[in-house]
């Protein structure tokens, strides 16, 4: 090859390279990883102080998120996995320090489980009174908001406030009824699932599972499940794992099954055979 052609070829290729580097890149997404319908699902881990190191998860590149019902990691947590704060309810010393503790995360959790008795416990009208002042403010820098994380209960409990997908579907109805002002908007919402207890099929619960998923579709926001577990041995809650997390790629954008404990998805401190097949699922 001459050295005109040499010189040639070598002008073209810079000047392809050039082109490639001009293209726009693709932001990641708030957290890291993909999310949203039609992606994969991020997978986390929900710790508590009783937990052993998260970094026993570290070789799994599935694990992308934490989260431990507070507004402020704890033993358990580890820096690789993106910590997300949970408001757990409005009341001290919950509320205490959260506006600071919030600050440099790009999601927030908001209100465990209003709608349990024992948990959270708050009617619809007094969360959204405490979302709108608790929560709003932090919705700045494209901070998203999760709506009041539910659990999959029925009725009404012993406080008299109505359970599950009726108390959430309220929220957002009041709350939805504000946005246009800006004063009350859910990003997405936050539910909580537990089979059965008496004993039923691991087919039953696979399909109670998705049903209560679908209808937590239903609002038209992307879902995180922040909390879910199949009750019985080893063996038929990796079969429910075997039934569900295919299933939930594409469904959600976040879900993390309960819990980093020994006993479920540890055992010694170290990955347990069901915590293997939750991060490898």
């Amino acid at each position: 090859m001459s050295l005109i052609n040499r010189t040639t070829v070598f002008s073209i290729l810079s000047f392809l390279c050039f082109l490639v580097e001009s293209l726009p890149q693709t932001p990641p997404s708030p957290g890291g990883g993909k999310t949203g319908a039609g992606g994969s699902a991020q997978k986390g881990l929900a710790f508590n102080n009783t937990s052993p190191s998260l970094d026993v998860f570290d070789p799994y590149s599935s694990i992308t998120w934490c989260h431990n019902w507070n507004s402020a990691p704890n033993n358990g947590a580890d820096s690789k996995f993106p910590f997300v704060p949970t408001l757990w309810s409005d009341q001290s010393p919950h509320s205490e320090n959260w506006a600071s503790l919030a600050q440099g995360h790009s999601e927030l959790l908001s209100f465990n489980e209003p709608d349990n008795a024992w948990q959270a416990n708050m009617r619809v009208d007094d969360a959204v009174s405490a979302y709108r002042r608790l929560m709003m403010p932090l919705r700045i820098n494209g901070v998203r908001l999760g709506a009041p994380s539910v659990s999959n209960g029925v009725g009404i409990n012993d406080k008299g406030i109505e359970m599950g997908m009726g108390w959430l579907n309220d929220f957002l109805d009041k709350c939805n009824k504000e946005a246009t002002n800006g004063a009350c908007i859910a990003d997405f919402v936050s539910v909580h699932w537990y089979g059965c207890t008496d004993g039923c099929s691991v087919e039953t619960d696979v399909a109670a599972f998705q049903d209560f998923i679908s209808k937590a579709k239903e609002p038209g926001l992307p879902v995180w499940i922040t909390e879910f577990q199949r009750f019985g041995d080893v063996g038929t809650q990796q079969q429910f794992l075997d039934g569900v997390l295919g299933w939930l790629e594409g469904q959600v954008e976040r879900y993390a099954y309960f819990m980093v404990q020994d006993g479920i998805l540890t055992n010694g401190g170290q990955v347990s055979e069901l915590g293997n097949k939750y991060a490898t699922g």
